[in-house]
């Protein structure tokens, strides 16, 4: 037969591209001649079978097959995930994450097997949902609410307008949850009022479009706090009060812009409290008092910018009790004031104080107009731009005429009748201190102020040296 190897060189085999299952090899080994099977052959040469890619053909292959080349890729590291090669000689590939040690871990068990990242649970008035990207946490608080209340999600909910007037309900708290616009007018004469934001953390804002009056009460109980009042063109207050009884409490508000602050009027005003007031913008006025008679005004803790007029304008009205503490004033302009009114304490009733102190005035205004620090009802301490009220200032002095005379001496002229003491005064004409009969005492004994009989030191403040009469 053709196909016969016998007795041929191999050269001369015939040629074959696969090798059939039943083919056996030969091979010298030590001189002698053996043969195996291609079975045998391949186990010992470890080729059985074919090395391909397995798994999800979209992921990233570690066998990368370039013609007759086989390659296998490295494994490398990447954010948060190490790679390195084991004790046994293997690869290990574990996450590179770290736990903070400030606060509560929400990643633990970071050396385990299986490390757990923990839920966030919502605690009381406390929310917490998935949203894109994250997990948001909010605060639900919600308010202790009093018997009478209304939830405005929308102005529909208030009473129906007429008029353009929404007179609320009284004796009736009006949370209000969202931003709300309106040119309605807020009349809030039915007493015992309130109106504030239902989330003290986030104010909503209450915007009035008009340019009259925003709220309005007459005789009336209202307060209104954690809120932001925005009325670029309006007013934010207008109350009367004819029988004392009004009380108008503003807390924690903030009011980007408005034309006006407030007009206060009628015969008797009971009380307006304002703490935490911040009026960004008030381009007219602030407060205006007209000829109202007031039990007690106090204004605290707050920011006011005022472009024109005065922030608290007193004209003719009379308070028993009025007193600013730490407020910051922005007076913006020439001719705009903190504070003016009447002269000669006229604003202030008689055996009463009007105290202005720890208030900061910044601007071109200027604080004070037509009150001045030496009014005997009026007291100035620790502001800014406002100079201080002397002791003496606040009580009058007594004539003292019978226990020390007092008389200018030229300075050429010559010294006579009793012994005297020349007293420095710079500037001014030399005072001679005519020394008045006073019983020996072993040491000088300092003494109190005294209305009715003042020191030296009161009558002279512009001495630069004290003066010992023994």
């Amino acid at each position: 037969m053709t196909n016969q190897a016998r007795g041929r060189k191999t050269s001369l085999f015939p040629g074959s591209t696969t090798i059939p299952s039943d083919t056996i090899i030969s091979f010298v080994s030590g001189g002698v001649n053996y043969k195996i099977p291609i079975a045998n052959l391949e186990s010992e040469l470890g080729v059985t079978g074919t090395i391909v890619q397995d798994g999800d053909v979209t992921g990233v292959p570690v066998l990368d097959t370039q013609g007759s080349v086989n390659n296998i890729r490295n494994i490398e590291p990447g954010s948060g995930i190490a790679a390195s090669v084991s004790a046994q000689n293997g690869i290990t590939i574990e996450h590179n994450f770290q736990a903070g040690s400030g606060g509560v871990p929400v990643l633990t068990g970071i050396t385990d097997t299986s490390p757990m990242i923990k839920d966030i649970v919502a605690g009381a008035n406390i929310d917490v949902t998935a949203v894109a990207g994250g997990v948001q946490i909010s605060c639900e608080k919600t308010p202790v609410l009093p018997t009478n209340y209304v939830i405005v999600n929308s102005m529909s909910d208030f009473p129906a307008a007429a008029a353009g007037v929404r007179t609320l309900v009284g004796d009736t708290y009006y949370y209000i949850t969202t931003n709300l616009s309106t040119s309605d007018r807020f009349d809030v004469s039915n007493n015992n009022i309130a109106i504030k934001s239902s989330n003290d953390a986030q104010f909503s804002q209450l915007t009035y479009s008009g340019s009259g009056d925003m709220f309005t009460g007459s005789n009336a109980n209202f307060t209104i706090s954690s809120l932001s009042l925005n009325a670029p063109s309006g007013r934010l207050f207008n109350f009367t009060d004819t029988a004392g009884v009004s009380l108008l409490h503003i807390k924690d508000v903030t009011v980007p812009s408005c034309n006006k602050i407030a007009l206060i009027a009628g015969a008797s005003f009971g009380e307006i409290k304002v703490s935490g007031f911040n009026v960004t913008e008030a381009v007219t006025d602030g407060f205006d008092f007209g000829t109202t008679t007031i039990n007690k005004f106090t204004a605290r803790d707050s920011t006011f910018k005022i472009s024109a007029g005065a922030l608290f304008k007193l004209a003719t009205a009379v308070f028993a009790d009025f007193r600013l503490n730490g407020l910051n004033a922005n007076l913006n302009g020439a001719g705009v004031y903190l504070l003016s009114g009447a002269a000669s304490s006229a604003n202030i009733a008689s055996g009463s104080l009007g105290t202005v102190h720890n208030v900061k005035t910044t601007g071109a205004g200027t604080p004070l107009s037509t009150i001045a620090v030496t009014d005997v009802r009026w007291q100035f301490t620790a502001n800014s731009k406002i100079q201080e009220t002397r002791p003496s200032a606040v009580a009058p002095v007594a004539a003292v005429a019978a226990t020390v005379a007092v008389t200018p001496v030229r300075p050429s002229a010559a010294a006579s009748g009793p012994a005297t003491k020349r007293v420095p005064n710079p500037g001014k004409t030399p005072f001679a201190i005519t020394k008045p009969t006073i019983p020996p005492k072993t040491a000088p004994v300092a003494a109190p102020f005294n209305a009715a009989s003042p020191t030296l030191l009161e009558i002279l403040p512009s001495c630069k040296d004290p003066l010992l009469l023994t």
